[in-house]
Formats: C-alpha cells, sequence, structure tokens
C-alpha cells in the first residue's frame, strides 16, 4: 500500500506526460495540476526519499 501512495506522489510531482493515441477523443477536463503547487526544493525531498527507499529495498532482495 505505501509504495502505490508513493507512486502517486511521483505521478503527481512529475506529472503524467504518456504521450496520447491520436485516434482518442482529447479530455474536456484539465488535468490534475496538484503537484505544481509543490516548491522545487519539496519535490526534490519527495523524490529523494522515494529514490533511498527503492534503494535500500533494493539492497535488502540482494542480501538474500
Amino acid at each position: 500500500m505505501a509504495i502505490k501512495i508513493k507512486e502517486l506522489i511521483i505521478k503527481a510531482i512529475c506529472g503524467d506526460n504518456t504521450p496520447q493515441p491520436e485516434n482518442k477523443k482529447q479530455e474536456t477536463i484539465a488535468p490534475d495540476q496538484s503537484g505544481l503547487k509543490l516548491s522545487y526544493l519539496q519535490r526534490k525531498s519527495i523524490i529523494d526519499e522515494c529514490t533511498s527507499e527503492v534503494l535500500d529495498r533494493i539492497k535488502r532482495m540482494n542480501d538474500y
């Protein structure tokens, strides 16, 4: 569950910039831009925290 929350936080910060297929209709609702309200240092802090957690988990997996 914690990983899913962190994924959502990262998507909110970075934005989901996946290209849309050309034959798909564009949504009329504006995309969520809640991540734009965070300062650069807040974004960097969240991403660094998530990155360090992922690296710790990978190291623990390699130890087994």
